[in-house]
């Protein structure tokens, strides 16, 4: 992982609202803006049960609620099932803008491909999601897709 990971993720986050539901749906999105829309994540992929799955970005996240960036709230769904969202806290806000104005300035091309793919992924459904993010994910010991329907 490196440091411009955690630059990207407050630039998403930003972009998405200021709020992303779910954990598998913030690890579908980071998938496929690093193998769909060549944002330049550094996060590893495996197969996983809902499509691939990244340990460092899930470390990331954690490492960016550790530092007060992102608020992590949990919502009991039903007695199993806790569903957890990520919000932009105000210093992460602050902090996201300053990056996205920062990136407008370095590389326009992909401060714009960040935030309108982000932007037109907002309101997708979490299946969908699945879908695209299994399509995109390439392995890195093959050159071939690993899912396709």
């Amino acid at each position: 992982m490196n440091p411009m990971d955690f630059s990207l993720l407050l630039a998403l986050l930003h972009a998405h609202g200021g709020t992303i539901i779910g954990r598998h749906r913030f690890q579908k999105l980071v998938c496929i803006m690093r193998y769909g829309r060549q944002i330049p994540f550094s996060f590893e992929f495996i197969r996983y049960h809902y499509g691939p799955y990244s340990e460092s970005l899930s470390s990331a996240i954690d490492t960016l609620v550790g530092v007060a960036l992102f608020e992590e709230q949990r919502h009991t769904i039903t007695d199993h099932i806790i569903q957890y969202s990520y919000s932009l806290t105000e210093e992460g806000e602050r902090l996201a803008s300053s990056i996205i104005q920062r990136l407008r300035q370095e590389d326009g091309q992909l401060a714009e491909r960040l935030i309108t793919s982000t932007e037109a992924l907002q309101e997708t459904n979490f299946s969908e999601l699945v879908r695209l993010s299994k399509e995109v994910y390439i392995s890195p010991d093959a050159e071939e897709i690993i899912y396709q329907q």
